[in-house]
């Protein structure tokens, strides 16, 4: 009997129960926690849920999450739901909820839909459940939650009569039981349900909105952020615009703050639903921080008698949105690394304040970069686990508190919050395998203050929880509001688990604070500039604080007496702007600084300067350090002072919005050595349009020598040893096709009536695309990229140009006399060349190629070994170009690097006489008339090709071995 057979006799079971006894089952005395116990447990028991804990003791993981608590009369008060599921081994993100209810009072209410959409909304999974057994809702909880609009979405409904009907039970079992929601059912269903767009989203239908609620809630409090920063200037035209950005980022970090202790519940009463206006707010804060201290309380210029804040109809009205009462945001179901990601496009923007008006814009480094782009969690938790993870494996606490972890370009925190929170498991899960058996501790002044025994558990105190974070977690920005964000989300990180007795516990001990002091582990300054950098300059107040010079010496004394950081982890900035004496500094100090000045590059050397020997180094970087010219120091620096452990290619859309190459790189600081340190690196490759969701199973996978990178001069990641080794022997072997031709980019001209050189004489007839015949001998043929296929000419005699002065990129008009081959800068399955007899021009989108005196191979031969397969599968490799690129592209300084064998005349000889067969049949193709014609004519052309590849393996005398790697046989 397969798991849904035995699935659906128990449901019938419960269906004829239900049956005999509806009358009592649906009667009013008959109440929700009975409906639960009596069939709504053993349904999702039936489902494959352990519902009652026969197997899932641990009360720290369990895939069921059942709430005992007595609700609140009000049922949009309600802050957790009745069921949270989850899959092990992660069991802090829900994939559904069930809400219950009692069978008297019906489902179809405004109140319970309001309810279980919020929850689902708010942990960001698609589906959740209302049920009392009589009915079964699934919801769609994409539609934001507003009591107006929740009988809209996708939902569905079941009467307890259709579990009897397989196919219907079938639709229920196959989306929320254990074994479905193990290959991923409810993502997949939720992703096949229709997204409104355009105009559609303004029908009744989708009244409310389909908005996941990172992008909601960025624009709520993007909102709240306009209205108090009018606000505060109204009250006091004074204030400039980083005094209004401060001011309004501390105002709603705390009403963050205040209501996530709300929903979890840490904190005995509600607040902001309580404030009639500013004043309340502030004395609240002030009663707050001689509780919680840290930065979000911290006495502030608006906690002041001088700050009027905002008038009280506006800020009621803003405390009115975001209580619990009222908001569609549940706290409590809120995953901190969504939070972080809301924050870090939060950050991306500030306050400008001129004499009239308050504006909110992007920062100049955001706008030159088109956003601002979150890493996911996948990639953070990936690089935190492989470097973070690897160094405190199998090591005690005791010496985990002497280590210490960093993100020097920290943003809104997220890398920081993977570490502390990988710490946080490995803890938990240490001191339960030690102490499993020993519920009185032996040595227990060891653990005193570390552990306590609850529910059958050893859990982690809120005093070592603020240790770890205190020893081992460490961050640089030089944003300000990044570190006061950043703060913040270690602060929610480490209550997430918290309960108003834990944190009352706390503040009981020696007048303890909740909130630990972050004010020396995570702090505001510039990673790259120190303090040097004034020596013998004059900078004026504003541009110093611009530059923001830290030093990490006096910053983190004790960590660089000790040699280093143990990890960096993080996403450095790419493309960050530079002041001049800012570059002027770097270029003096770091290797991999160039002209370029690339921001992650050197990012890259910093860290490797601040790491201690064997320190290990994480981060999503573009990939551009991989190959490039101008990247080749930090590629050097790399092979002599680091072990190289990993590099993964990443699809282009990891990040949300944008399309960039990017790459993880993981490696450990070694000594500086005058040789490269010899080792193996494990390379994992992903296609470019891949959706990935983790990083477990790569397209393709294997392992390099750093010696095969050292000799090759980058980092070739599209290549194996064995396919690097025929590159390395061919291009050790032959001259460079440089030796004997020279290429020439065709031209681009001005195009009459668009900004261009006006019609005149001189310039009417060098508009290429004429329909004019051609008159006389001035007149040439002129070819687009369109207009090359192999060893074809595809030009359909009607695009003409007559040579002349007015182009926008003049070249001498003898590079394009006589023959040639002219090359597709667009490069297919292969390059794209063919021969071209006569004098002709062509645009940018095409390459000439000359020979150069006495050459020794023709202009076909040249055609046939630029078309061939090897050499198409050496450009690809050579030059690292993914194999589903849609549009890769070769570059002159490509071409005339390819290794050309001229010593086997007759080979050469063979392949010219195959490319004038070729050229001739593909003539002939396109003048064929008959269907058999064309067959022949095709087939002989195929035929053909091969034989050309055939010979250029023998030119290059590779083996059948080596021609099997290259055919991927």
């Amino acid at each position: 009997m397969t798991k849904f057979d035995a699935a659906y006799e128990e449901i019938k079971t419960l269906v004829e129960r239900f049956e005999k006894g509806i009358k009592h089952y649906t009667s009013p005395t008959y109440q929700e926690s009975e409906a639960r116990q009596d069939f709504i447990d053993d349904f999702f028991i039936a489902l494959g849920w352990d519902v009652r804990h026969r197997e899932q003791q641990n009360p720290y993981e369990q895939e069921v999450k059942i709430e005992k608590s007595q609700k609140q009369q009000e049922a949009k008060a309600q802050k957790r739901a009745d069921y949270a599921f989850y899959l092990a081994p992660n069991y802090k993100d829900e994939k559904f909820f069930a809400e219950a209810k009692k069978p008297s009072v019906g489902l179809r209410n405004p109140d319970h839909y309001f309810q279980t959409i919020r929850y689902g909304w708010s942990a960001n999974v698609p589906l959740s459940i209302l049920t009392d057994f009589e009915e079964f809702h699934i919801i769609d909880c994409r539609i934001k939650p507003d009591i107006r609009y929740v009988f809209n979405g996708q939902h569905k409904e079941y009467r307890y009569t259709d579990y009897l009907d397989k196919e219907k039970f079938a639709e229920i079992y196959w989306i929320f039981s254990r074994e479905a929601a193990a290959t991923g059912s409810l993502e997949k269903y939720g992703a096949a349900l229709p997204k409104p767009k355009g105009k559609a989203v303004q029908k009744t239908l989708f009244k409310g909105g389909y908005k996941p609620i990172d992008e909601d809630f960025l624009e709520y409090i993007d909102a709240i952020r306009e209205d108090l920063a009018k606000a505060f200037k109204k009250n006091d035209e004074s204030l400039n615009g980083e005094e209004l950005t401060e001011a309004v980022q501390r105002t709603i970090d705390r009403l963050v703050f205040i209501r996530f202790l709300e929903d979890k519940l840490i904190e005995p009463e509600n607040h902001v639903s309580e404030w009639t206006g500013w004043k309340d707010f502030i004395a609240d804060c002030r009663k707050l921080d001689a509780k919680y201290n840290g930065v979000v309380f911290k006495k502030h210029f608006i906690d002041g008698q001088n700050f009027a804040g905002a008038e009280e109809k506006l800020f009621k009205h803003i405390c009115s949105d975001i209580s619990n009462l009222n908001s569609p945001y549940q706290f409590n179901y809120l995953p901190i690394h969504i939070l972080g990601s809301i924050y870090e496009r939060f950050l991306g923007k500030v306050v400008v304040s001129t004499a009239k008006r308050v504006t909110i814009e992007e920062k100049p480094e955001v706008r030159k970069a088109g956003g601002v782009y979150y890493t996911p969690k996948y990639i953070v938790d990936y690089i935190v686990a492989n470097t973070v993870g690897k160094l405190i494996e199998g090591k005690a606490p005791k010496e985990i508190a002497a280590m210490h972890f960093a993100d020097i370009a920290c943003g809104s925190g997220s890398f920081l919050i993977g570490v502390y929170d990988l710490l946080l498991e490995y803890h938990k899960k240490y001191y339960n395998d030690k102490l499993s058996d020993k519920i009185e501790i032996d040595g227990r002044n060891e653990n005193f203050g570390n552990t306590e025994y609850k529910d059958g558990q050893w859990i982690l105190t809120l005093k070592l929880k603020q240790d770890i974070l205190l020893n081992n977690i460490y961050g640089v920005d030089i944003d300000a509001q990044a570190v006061e964000v950043t703060q913040l989300s270690l602060f929610l990180k480490m209550l997430e688990d918290e309960s108003l007795s834990s944190t009352q516990i706390r503040q009981g001990a020696m007048f303890s604070k909740v909130l630990p002091d972050l004010t020396k582990n995570v702090v505001c300054g510039n990673s790259l500039i120190g303090s040097d950098i004034l020596t013998g300059r004059i900078f004026s107040f504003e541009e110093e604080k611009k530059l923001n010079p830290m030093d990490y010496d006096t910053k983190f004394p004790d960590i660089m007496r000790r040699g280093g950081f143990d990890a960096i982890v993080g996403n450095p900035p790419y493309g960050a702007l530079f002041s001049e004496q800012g570059k002027d500094y770097l270029k003096g100090r770091l290797k991999t600084f160039t002209s370029r000045g690339e921001s992650y590059v050197v990012f890259i050397e910093q860290a490797l300067l601040l790491l201690k020997e064997k320190g290990s180094f994480g981060m999503i970087v573009p990939d551009t350090y991989l190959n490039l010219e101008f990247t080749r120091p930090i590629r050097e620096m790399l092979l002599k002072n680091a072990v190289l452990e990993e590099v993964i290619l990443l699809p282009s859309n990891v990040f949300s919005g944008a399309t960039v190459d990017t790459s993880i790189l993981i490696y450990n600081k070694q000594k500086a050595k005058a040789e490269i340190n010899t080792t193996d690196v494990s390379v994992k490759l992903y296609g470019k349009k891949s959706i990935i969701q983790d990083l477990q199973t790569p397209e393709r996978a294997f392992t390099i020598s750093t010696t095969l990178w050292q000799q090759f001069g980058s980092f070739n990641v599209q290549s194996n040893n064995d396919e690097i080794k025929i590159i390395d022997s061919v291009e050790r072997k032959y001259k460079c096709l440089s030796e004997y031709a020279e290429m020439f980019s065709g031209i681009k001209v001005y195009e009459v009536g668009k900004g261009k050189p006006p019609q005149t004489e001189q310039t009417r007839d060098t508009k290429p695309f004429t329909s004019e015949i051609k008159k006389g001998n001035e007149w040439e043929p002129f070819y687009d990229g369109k207009h090359i296929g192999r060893y074809e000419l595809l030009w359909k005699d009607n695009n003409w140009i007559k040579y002349g002065k007015w182009l926008a990129a003049p070249r001498d008009a003898e590079n394009f006399d006589g023959e040639k081959v002219l090359i597709r800068k667009i490069v297919g399955q292969t390059l794209i060349a063919t021969y071209i007899e006569k004098t002709s021009y062509c645009n940018t989108l095409l390459f000439v190629l000359k020979l150069k005196e006495y050459p020794p191979f023709t202009y076909q031969c040249c055609t046939g070994i630029l078309n061939s397969k090897f050499i198409s599968w050496f450009f690809k490799k050579k030059f690292q170009i993914a194999s589903d690129d849609t549009f890769p592209q070769i570059m002159i300084r490509d071409i005339l690097q390819f290794p050309i064998p001229t010593n086997g005349k007759a080979l050469l000889d063979k392949i010219s006489s195959l490319v004038n067969q070729i050229l001739q049949g593909k003539t002939q193709l396109h003048t064929a008339k008959t269907d058999r014609d064309r067959t022949f004519l095709e087939n002989k052309c195929s035929a053909l090709d091969r034989q050309i590849d055939n010979a250029v393996y023998q030119l290059y005398e590779l083996t059948p071995e080596e021609i099997d790697i290259i055919e991927k046989r």
